[in-house]
């Protein structure tokens, strides 16, 4: 092992967004690299004190969300290659490693065209394909896979949290090459101890009332995440089962909508939107079953911090991850994708049957103990060992 620490520069939009979460495990790695981290934007809700090196672009929320033509991507673009060339010359890295294909962009441009020896780590986390025809107007998605093509078969190595997304970015990306699947993991005694937390009061009193069985979810409230597909299959759970209750954790711009919606159906006093939280793991406890209602996913990563306390959880067979996690449904129900009756039936089955129930979470706390963080970070550590040699 080498005298002095390798230098690991690690590019992320936000450390607040899940592949922030992703960033914030890296530096388990501490130990053994310089870990510094270039966040694209700032609003300090995750990291506290980190014992790294942060580099914020903006304080505000300024990276790019959408992509269309015109002066003012370019501009942006520009702006933020010149903080990129600011940091890598300043740090001078031996790993630059990317978080989504934005930050993957700008870890590349950092090692080709400003001249540096750094290798690259291209991470992808998310379904590649929908969030590049959710986020990239049309005109502009032709060169934009064609720029991706070029860079991504520039990369030393690809990583992928699932075998879904790797065969998705082969296929996206059309090059012949060995992608990497890392699948995420937790520490499970980091977790023990964040469970442990209190909730306010006005939020123990909703979750502490007896005989009340308590449905979660978590996640951002976009179209991705197709919450309107849950609260309508919650309508139809309530109709067999009274004395149930669902717990909404997050925000985003569908929240209004949401709202409306549980008003319309007469839900208001039984589906609680608690906003967004820095620790799920006192409501996942404080819950008995888990739901993911997304369109798609990367991989699904609330799917381990449900089951990380045992808890049941119910997922759409999104594309990509849940299939995988869940071991085409061994360790979970899996549910078509939008639909409302499935996931109604599924949500009944498990807080109707006790010893269906208890077998699910006994499946819950087995299926963990092959996703932890220990075995995460081995995996880049041996990566990122390789690629230094």
């Amino acid at each position: 092992m080498m005298d002095k620490k390798a230098k690991i520069l690690i590019f992320v939009n936000s450390l607040d967004s899940g592949t922030g979460t992703f960033a914030i495990q890296m530096l388990g790695l501490k130990k053994n690299f310089n870990i510094i981290v270039g966040a694209l934007e700032h609003k300090n809700r995750l990291v506290k004190q980190t014992g790294v090196k942060i580099y914020y672009f903006s304080s505000d929320i300024s990276h790019i969300n959408y992509y269309s033509l015109g002066l003012p991507l370019f501009l942006q673009l520009l702006k933020e290659i010149k903080w990129v060339n600011k940091i890598v010359n300043r740090e001078h890295p031996q790993i630059i490693l990317g978080t989504d294909l934005h930050s993957n962009l700008l870890a590349e441009i950092g090692k080709i065209f400003l001249r540096q020896n750094a290798k690259t780590i291209l991470t992808t986390h998310v379904n590649l394909p929908a969030v590049i025809e959710r986020k990239v107007s049309g005109p502009l998605k032709r060169p934009l896979l064609l720029i991706g093509n070029y860079f991504y078969g520039k990369a030393d190595a690809i990583v992928c949290v699932s075998g879904g997304v790797a065969g998705a970015v082969r296929k996206l990306f059309s090059f012949k090459r060995k992608i990497i699947t890392i699948p995420y993991g937790l520490d499970a005694r980091s977790i023990k101890i964040k469970s442990r937390d209190r909730v306010s009061k006005d939020e123990g009193t909703i979750l502490k009332r007896k005989a009340i069985k308590r449905i979660i979810s978590i996640g951002r409230f976009d179209a991705q995440k197709d919450f309107f597909t849950l609260i309508r299959a919650f309508k139809l759970v309530k109709k067999r089962l009274k004395d149930v209750e669902l717990i909404l954790l997050g925000d985003g711009y569908q929240r209004d909508e949401l709202e409306r919606l549980a008003q319309y159906l007469g839900l208001q006093s039984c589906i609680h939107f608690l906003g967004w939280k820095a620790n799920v793991y006192p409501y996942i406890k404080r819950s008995d079953l888990l739901v993911l209602s997304s369109r798609y996913e990367g991989f699904g990563y609330v799917l381990l911090e449900a089951m990380s306390q045992g808890t049941p959880v119910v997922s759409t067979d999104a594309p990509f991850g849940p299939r995988e996690v869940l071991d085409n449904g061994k360790y979970g129900i899996l549910v078509p994708v939008g639909n409302v009756e499935k996931m109604a039936e599924a949500i009944i089955k498990l807080l109707k049957n006790k010893a269906i129930y208890k077998q699910y979470s006994q499946k819950s706390r087995e299926r963990i103990k092959s996703y932890t963080q220990e075995k995460m970070l081995n995996s880049y550590r041996n990566l990122i060992l390789n690629l230094l040699n």
